[in-house]
């Protein structure tokens, strides 16, 4: 038996300058994949600071809700701005569950630490100002390096507002009312930069989804009811900044912050399917589902098969669930808790998924099934 040794790369460590500043981003490597039978070198990185060419350590925070500190000397996350005072910000602590956001700067001649904010659930920083077209639909929460550009208010985790123009930060509750979904980005921002809009959903069914807007600068925050009959969507991910503006306007007053309120003048957008990969690294387990519907529309969307496609039942395994045969394809159409699921087997042409959902798309744009679409509280 004969064993081999593997040397792990050594991979130089990057020093960007920023002032006074020197940010220094460390890689190690180590070897993955044994059980995948595909071993490889994985890198992974981590970073510190050096002040003057010394390196940097600062006492932080330990825990949540503790005077304990420790020193640290690592971070798991660096993240830059334009600012006209050169300025950083870390993340420290346990990045999965509970960290702590510094800013760290220099001030009058010495590096200054400044607690911003704790967060649980991993690391994020994300624009509240940030042209539309660029911002995300989703939170990045396993931010490492974050290198942001083009705003000015900066969210760090979930409960502070960072003015890089200024560095003044602002740190903020939510109210008992309506928790934000944590992997949704904020929607808007106010005009007059006092507030942002995000999507939450609270426990009651009948008002399940809501815009939560904070007023950070005054820890305050209130919230504007989601109308799932009339503002239109399948899941939270297809949300972005064009169905906000559609549905939502913010209000000006003399003296008071810009508020949210909901249009009443807006155009309904039309009923449509959810396409989602059900494996999200296989391109070919595609699925289109028709959610939070009436039972009714099990029986219309397989009446759609039979005549648009002449449709072969091939089995009806219960009352709920069917096989349809169309060509040498087989589409599997399922009725589970308020939801119509259509897949087809990765063995046949997935493109045929694609062209039905495409279709009924087109039929539910017409209007004819309104009355099937459930109006709120089920997701």
């Amino acid at each position: 038996m004969f064993l081999i040794y593997l040397s792990s790369p050594r991979i130089p460590d990057k020093v960007e300058k920023i002032g006074s500043l020197d940010l220094v981003t460390h890689t190690s490597a180590d070897l993955a994949g044994w059980n995948e039978g595909k071993v490889q070198w994985r890198t992974s990185e981590y970073y510190s600071l050096n002040y003057r060419h010394r390196k940097f350590t600062f006492e932080g925070r330990a825990r949540p809700s503790s005077e304990q500190t420790v020193k640290y000397s690592s971070f798991n996350a660096l993240i830059t701005f334009p600012s006209k005072f050169p300025a950083v910000v870390v993340n420290v602590g346990d990045a999965i569950n509970r960290s702590f956001y510094y800013l760290i700067r220099d001030v009058d001649g010495a590096p200054q630490a400044k607690l911003l904010t704790e967060t649980s659930g991993g690391v994020s920083a994300e624009w509240l100002d940030a042209d539309p077209s660029q911002s995300p639909r989703v939170s990045n929460i396993m931010l490492h390096r974050g290198r942001m550009e083009g705003g000015r208010f900066l969210l760090l985790g979930e409960y502070c507002v960072l003015d890089t123009e200024t560095l003044d930060s602002f740190r903020f509750d939510y109210t008992p009312e309506g928790q934000p979904n944590h992997f949704k980005a904020p929607l808007s921002m106010s005009p007059d930069k006092r507030s942002f809009a995000r999507y939450g959903n609270t426990p009651m069914p009948e008002h399940n989804d809501i815009m939560l807007v904070n007023v950070f600068g005054e820890n305050r925050a209130y919230v504007v009811l989601i109308d799932r009959l009339r503002m239109r969507f399948n899941r939270w991910e297809e949300l972005d900044r064009a169905w906000f503006d559609r549905h939502f306007e913010w209000k000006s007053a003399p003296g008071q912050p810009d508020q949210l309120v909901a249009r009443t003048n807006f155009q309904p957008l039309p009923c449509k399917g959810w396409r989602y990969q059900s494996h999200p690294e296989d391109p070919k387990t595609l699925e289109y589902d028709l959610l939070r519907v009436k039972d009714e529309m099990f029986t219309r969307f397989a009446e759609f098969l039979q005549k648009e496609y002449h449709a072969e039942q091939l089995a009806k395994t219960s009352e709920i669930s069917t096989t349809f045969k169309i060509g040498s394809d087989e589409v599997n159409v399922n009725w589970n808790d308020h939801q119509v699921g259509v897949w087809i087997d990765r063995k046949f042409n997935i493109d045929r998924l694609v062209e039905i959902g495409d279709r009924f798309d087109a039929v539910l744009k017409t209007g004819i099934y309104d009355n099937l679409f459930l109006p709120g509280g089920l997701y």
